[in-house]
């Protein structure tokens, strides 16, 4: 069954233009409830509609809030879709990573919600906290004020609606005939929690009972459960359906709100005298009887998407006795059953004759999934009248507001999405005054759609996916230079990565020297086509803009794309190399490092301006290339202290935590920690914080082996970056494990290293060049040979008998990081660079946002192509044909004479 799934392009061809970010959270691979309605509010809708998906955007710690690269200013309102509004606390978090709050957010805000009996206090607060102006519920007028009390949530308009809604995927669902179903009655119920009520129980006693009654009666097939891992993905669900000659089914919403602040010390009374949650219903019933004085004070029966889907399958509903929105009807569209299920014999002769069950779910098919009053069109109808109502014919909230005060201009390319690396965020956002900072990054693989952002400053975030390098992008770009050497040869270098990566298996290896069918070769060629495909996608973005002054480009990966682009608009380049890309990938033959150090050494000729993280990483680059680096390290910005809450440092003989915050990956020394753990003092607690791979879970399973697992090694979940430094200040010492293997260990400058200073902690450390004579500098903590295992078994020890000690390192780590090691005093130099690399300051970067969301050759049509003047040039262009034509074997051992004779 194919179901209609959200977008994430803008589409510019809707006839209304003020847009609208609907926010939502479902998994894509889960139940298409969601996505589906989403899809067709996206689609329907009058108003372009940008989704975000809060289950595939959360924050790394798993917090369920808004990426902070959306800039609410170019909405004209926000629409909270139910699946992430269910809880109170979602929302409080949302904004979160937002440079605008919601509750300073001037356009429309508009809430759609479900569940109201939970926390339905905290929620009113909370709408009237952030001034909404439109809710969407399932409460009959009658009870809103209950729940939504005015004077708590001021003038908010509400507009009531189903749980659920008709798509045009269940109209066009081709039932099975009855006599083909193998099943008699399934069901798929759903475990609430109690204090729910009773109809939420019935969600799943009415299965049981049913199990019950019916479980040694001959011919009578039964497919029912309520448990969790029993439920139905999307097609599983339908077949499912489609397979049963009758479902069971129960009014949807609860029966307890707690109106009089009661229902957590009933609860409390009901555990406490029952034990803990058991699923039998004796349990259940015996819980209930502790709240019924609290049921019925609130009417929120409904009906639930189940039901139109049971009627689009035509499969008969046994329901038990409720109103169903005044939509299904008794004896009409359902077959009652009693609540004590006398009428269960009745309900089973019934189900014998086909011809009467038939024209019950034929009725209901017509009655109600073919009346469009039940449709999601008229839904997404109702929602764009209130909008329209709403929205001010006079304001335009959707609007850019770009400043128009001169700055220098300067573009950053980035070869991942920017939000993974948090010296890109620091860039563009401690950019002095006079200048911006636009970052181009590529998206994660998967999301195919370009974007732009625009923050408050004016910089533009510009979000390309990776593009297939072509013939016709190449002879496009090719007549955009004008006699230029740098882009002459970035084009070449591309094209010269495109014919490797297209050659054959052979031909590769007899290239590369690696042996015929090595697993290498795979690898190799993996890493020709990302790096060609990250440039493609970046060049194009750059053509969509104008007004430019100056590139960033960040490692080798994206310096193709930004000598070539600098070529094009004659602009300077700087390259900021945040690790030596020739040494990157430990595994790699001999060759593949020649390639790519010949990659690098072919265009950093053409940068105006370099540098890199450290020390010993500037010598390894100015001995590769001859050309002057200069040091910009990794540090944390300086924050305002008073922001900064961290608890008093421990100096006693307690559990002394030794944190280590980062990225799993070989090489970084966890291995040797967690085999050494148990050899330390009982005290000594292993904490491993990072992001989900398949290397912590080798690392766990480590952990797992030694029996220190979830007694002294842990591995808390990864959180956001902008937690990092007051998750660390909990810590007592900060780890730096890193082996000095390659050059990129060797001279590492880790985040953490900032971090666990401005935490004020001391670092135990590993002896790579840097972070050791940082540390010693700094006098913030003890760098030994984590290869000594005496050593560093001792280094443990002395942290955690010495509690004095922590305390005075962590405090001179704290002051070195206020003083000296932090990102405003570290970048000064690269500002000042960049500075000096643009004459004169420009009005705002212009992008041409309509190429963006169309074709590639659409996206440059806007582009002028310049004149091909001089004869060096065309020259070039007449050859280039005929020089990418030749075997490789006969191209390398003459591209250096050619150059040499072109002056190239």
């Amino acid at each position: 069954m194919m179901i209609e799934q959200p977008s994430f392009i803008f589409d510019q061809r809707k006839k209304n233009k003020k847009k609208f970010l609907l926010v939502c959270y479902y998994d894509p691979a889960g139940i298409s409830t969601v996505p589906e309605i989403i899809a067709y509010v996206q689609k329907l809708s009058i108003f372009p509609v940008v989704v975000a998906n809060i289950f595939e955007c959360r924050d790394p710690a798993g917090i369920n809030s808004l990426p902070p690269n959306i800039n609410l200013s170019e909405f004209a309102g926000i629409i909270i879709h139910n699946s992430i509004s269910y809880d109170v606390g979602n929302l409080r978090v949302l904004d979160a990573r937002l440079s605008i709050k919601l509750k300073d957010f001037n356009g429309l805000k508009i809430l759609l919600k479900q569940d109201e009996n939970h926390k339905f206090r905290e929620l009113a607060e909370y709408v009237g906290q952030t001034r909404f102006d439109l809710i969407l519920t399932c409460l009959p007028s009658s009870e809103i004020e209950k729940i939504y009390p005015k004077d708590v949530v001021g003038e908010v308009k509400f507009q009531r609606m189903f749980t659920g809604y008709v798509t045009p995927t269940l109209r066009a669902i081709d039932a099975k005939p009855l006599n083909r179903r193998e099943i008699t009655i399934g069901y798929r119920g759903s475990i609430q929690p109690l204090s729910f009520g009773r109809l939420a129980y019935e969600k799943r006693s009415i299965g049981e009972k049913v199990i019950c009654d019916l479980n040694e009666v001959a011919d009578i097939r039964l497919d029912i459960s309520s448990k969790w891992e029993d439920r139905l993905g999307t097609d599983a669900w339908f077949d499912f359906l489609g397979n049963c000659k009758a479902t069971l089914g129960a009014e949807s919403g609860a029966s307890v709100f707690d109106i009089d602040g009661s229902l957590k010390s009933k609860c409390a009374l009901a555990e406490e005298a029952l034990g803990d949650f058991r699923e039998d219903a004796h349990y259940a019933e015996s819980y209930l009887k502790y709240i019924v004085d609290l049921e019925g004070k609130v009417n929120y029966n409904q009906i639930s998407p189940r039901h139109f889907e049971a009627a689009a399958t035509r499969t008969l509903q046994l329901l038990y006795p409720g109103e169903y929105s005044g939509i299904f009807l008794p004896g009409i569209h359902y077959l009652e059953l009693a609540r004590d299920h006398s009428n269960i014999l009745e309900v089973v002769s019934f189900l014998q004759n086909d011809a009467a069950v038939v024209e019950i779910t034929e009725r209901a098919h017509k009655d109600i999934v073919m009346n469009p009053s039940f449709w999601i069109e008229g839904f997404v109808a109702m929602l764009d009248e209130c909008i329209e109502e709403m929205l001010s014919v006079d304001s335009d909230s959707s609007q850019l507001s770009i400043s128009e005060n001169e700055k220098k201009q300067v573009m950053l390319l980035c070869s991942h999405p920017a939000q993974i690396d948090p010296r890109i965020d620091w860039v563009e956002k401690y950019a002095p005054d006079n200048m911006l900072i636009h970052v181009v990054d590529i998206l994660r693989d998967g999301e195919l759609d370009f974007s732009v952002v625009t923050h408050e400053d004016g910089s533009k975030k510009i979000s390309t996916p990776r593009i297939k390098f072509t013939s016709q992008l190449f002879l496009k770009w090719q007549r955009l230079l004008s006699g230029s050497s740098a882009g002459a040869d970035a084009l070449f270098q591309m094209s010269r990565i495109e014919k490797l990566a297209s050659s054959s298996d052979s031909e590769l290896a007899k290239f590369m020297g690696m042996p015929d069918g090595a697993q290498r070769l795979n690898d190799f060629r993996w890493y020709l086509r990302f790096v060609l495909e990250i440039n493609t996608g970046l060049l194009e973005s750059c053509l969509a803009t104008s007004n430019v002054q100056c590139l960033i480009a960040t490692d080798l990966v994206t310096l193709p794309a930004a000598v070539l682009y600098g070529a094009i608009e004659n602009i300077p380049v700087h390259y900021d190399a945040h690790e030596y890309w020739p040494a990157c990938d430990t595994r790699q033959f001999q060759s593949e490092q020649e390639f790519w150090l010949d990659l690098e050494k072919n265009l950093i000729k053409y940068t105006a301006d370099r540098s890199t993280v450290s020390p010993g990483l500037k010598k390894v680059f100015e001995k590769s290339y001859g050309l002057n680096f200069r040091v910009v390290p990794n540090c944390e910005p300086l924050k305002n202290s008073s922001d900064q809450k961290f608890r008093e440092k421990r100096v006693g003989n307690e559990i002394c935590n030794f944190l280590f915050q980062g990225s799993f990956a070989p090489h970084r020394g966890l291995e040797e920690l967690i085999s050494i753990w148990g050899e330390t003092d009982p005290s000594a607690h292993l904490i491993l914080r990072g992001p989900a791979n398949s290397f912590k879970t080798e690392m766990i399973n480590l952990a797992k082996n030694t029996g220190l697992y979830e007694s002294r090694i842990f591995f808390p979940d990864a959180v956001s970056e902008d937690q990092l430094v007051e998750m660390a200040s909990a810590a007592d010492v900060g780890i730096i494990p890193y082996k000095a293997h390659g050059y990129n260990y060797a001279h590492c400058c880790p985040n953490k290293l900032s971090q666990y200073m401005a935490a004020e902690i001391p670092i135990l450390a590993n002896n790579t060049s840097f972070v050791a004579s940082v540390i010693r500098e700094a006098k913030s903590g003890l760098v030994v040979d984590f290869a000594n295992k005496k050593s560093l078994l001792k280094a443990i020890a002395e942290f955690g008998s010495n509690g004095v000690a922590r305390r005075e390192m962590g405090n001179a780590g704290k002051l070195f990081h206020e003083k000296k090691y932090n990102w405003q005093n570290a970048s000064a130099n690269l500002y000042e660079a960049l500075d000096n690399l643009i004459l004169q300051p420009t009005k705002r970067v212009e992008i041409f946002t309509a190429s963006l969301s169309d074709s590639i050759e659409e996206s440059n049509s806007v582009k002028c192509v310049q004149a091909v003047e001089i004869l060096e040039r065309k020259f070039l262009r007449s050859l280039m044909p005929f020089w990418l034509a030749l075997p490789s074997r006969v191209r390398d051992p003459v591209a250096p004479i050619l150059k040499r004779i072109l002056g190239i």
